[in-house]
């Protein structure tokens, strides 16, 4: 499988050492590709299984390409998402006051986030058999997404090692935290 292309990055001030940091990484960007993979092949139930988020976490990390994926199937279509680019992953600390939001949230908090900058152009369309397409979104080249996604570095024997994804948030209102 084709990894996304990134560049990962280590700002926890030395808190994680390094070679750590870059296996978070890999496995952020395998798990990338697996979700790209999910959304390309419209299949939903990858998405909502537990193999790549905790379940109680899916609204938060999928619920938006879940209701175009379901859009998409009631409008007789399949959905086409060309992604964002994401050239910068980095490892961060999560503070403990946002790791006490995070489980007021029903979410699980974990003490380490990646912070990834993703940046356009990507877009939504719902494309149909007779061949015409309809939008859904697009953006250009000049934008840009900051987030924050927490989780932990998981084996399984089908994926290999993975980042295991608990939840994420954008990084506007926590721009410190992020670093991007």
């Amino acid at each position: 499988m084709k990894l996304p292309p990134t560049t990962i990055k280590n700002a926890t001030d030395g808190a994680v050492d390094d070679a750590t940091v870059q296996k978070w990484g890999k496995a952020f960007q395998l798990a990338q590709a697996y979700y790209y993979w999910a959304m390309q092949q419209n299949a939903r139930d990858d998405l909502t299984s537990g193999v790549l988020a905790d379940p109680r976490a899916v609204g938060n990390l999928f619920g938006t390409d879940l209701q175009q994926l379901d859009q998409a199937r009631q409008e007789g279509g399949m959905l086409v998402a060309v992604p964002y680019r994401m050239p910068i992953t980095q490892a961060v600390v999560t503070p403990s006051d946002l790791q006490q939001r995070m489980q007021a949230q029903g979410l699980t908090p974990q003490p380490f986030a990646l912070a990834v900058h993703f940046q356009g152009p990507a877009s939504r369309s719902i494309h149909f058999p007779d061949g015409h397409e309809a939008s859904l979104g697009s953006v250009g080249p000049d934008d840009v997404a900051d987030t924050l996604i927490w989780g932990e570095l998981r084996s399984d024997p089908d994926l290999e090692q993975i980042w295991y994804e608990f939840g994420y948030y954008g990084c506007e209102e926590i721009r410190n935290v992020c670093r991007l």
